[in-house]
């Protein structure tokens, strides 16, 4: 196999079967809902100070870290990274809800139709 294709899409069908079933779903609603607690009424002081533009320098900081995670090809370091990559995205689009802007579910099937 050609090296610069290792890790790609290409190499899917061979990957461990995997199935978008309850786990799933119930993993993201619980980072739903511990976003949601940490921004609530009794939740993270800091947290919820936050607004979308407070937390640009975050999502940089965390697409940076993703970056190098996969550079170091350590799988326990990227799955690290990408939890905190998810966190950024549920925070955000928690955030924009609180705007009346949009949901989770409107943010996943954006990109479900899009691709």
């Amino acid at each position: 196999m050609d090296p610069s294709r290792r890790g790609s899409a290409a190499e899917l069908p061979r990957a461990r079967p995997y199935r978008v079933e309850d786990e799933n779903r119930e993993s993201l609603a619980r980072l739903v809902e511990v976003v949601r607690r940490l921004l609530g009424p009794g939740g993270c002081p800091w947290d919820r100070e936050q607004t979308l533009e407070s937390m640009r320098s975050y999502v940089l900081e965390e697409a940076h870290e993703v970056v190098d995670a996969i550079d170091a090809g350590t799988p326990e370091g990227l799955r690290e990274e990408l939890g905190d990559q998810l966190f950024l995205v549920v925070f955000l689009t928690e955030l924009a809800r609180a705007r009346g802007w949009f949901a989770l579910h409107e943010v996943v099937e954006g990109i479900a139709a899009k691709m």
